[in-house]
């Protein structure tokens, strides 16, 4: 409790009180005669009571979710994680490290982080000494490729790991999603009654199509 004696004038005095919080704390704002976090002034015309109030200076770590996947934390339980974000408050005055590791759901990869803080796809370790915000992006560990044959003639589709004639044999594969993405390339061949008209998308008449 901070006391003070003021001289009973007419008109009253002006008294301003100015709250500076501590390193580590922030100042919640005054209860009583003021209110709000801007400077209090009291007329001197009564006696006055206002009380500053402080708090804790927290920092808070912001992680959103781009894909399936979540966040492991040392120290265990460090963020609070819905299906989209997680977040942690940490004060200010005691930072502390917090390592980051992304876990990708299955089916699933994490392809990296969206942040100044952290780059590439190692777990990332946070000072917790200011606000923080990033992104951990996942994306599928694969992508179907198909080859469905049309017409009335017949022949063989091949490449990849796809081997599939007349519609029989491998037509679906998975190609493992990669940073940079691999290239698949397909080759089309008619049997000898046959003649191959072309892909039905932009790699037209060719005999090979890149996927």
């Amino acid at each position: 409790l901070c006391t003070a004696s003021v001289a009973s004038t007419s008109p009253p005095t002006l008294v301003t009180l100015h709250a500076e919080p501590a390193p580590g704390s922030r100042f919640g704002g005054w209860v009583d005669q003021c209110s709000g976090t801007a400077d209090c002034v009291l007329p001197m015309d009564r006696s006055q009571l206002a009380r500053a109030v402080f708090v804790p200076a927290l920092a808070q770590l912001s992680v959103g979710l781009s894909g399936r996947g979540t966040i492991d934390t040392d120290p265990p339980g460090a963020l609070a994680c819905s299906s989209s974000t997680c977040l942690g408050t940490f004060p200010t005055a005691t930072p502390q490290g917090v390592t980051l590791t992304p876990r990708p759901d299955a089916g699933w990869r994490f392809e990296g982080w969206a942040a100044q803080d952290c780059t590439g796809t190692a777990p990332c370790t946070l000072t917790t000494d200011r606000d923080r915000s990033l992104i951990a992006q996942f994306g599928p560990a694969s992508w179907p490729l198909a080859v469905l044959p049309i017409g009335a003639g017949s022949g063989r589709v091949w490449g990849g790991g796809l081997d599939c004639t007349d519609g029989a044999g491998t037509c679906a594969i998975s190609v493992s999603s990669t940073t940079p993405a691999q290239t698949v390339t397909l080759t089309a061949e008619a049997d000898a009654q046959s003649v191959f008209l072309g892909w039905s998308n932009a790699c037209g008449t060719g005999a090979t199509c890149d996927f």
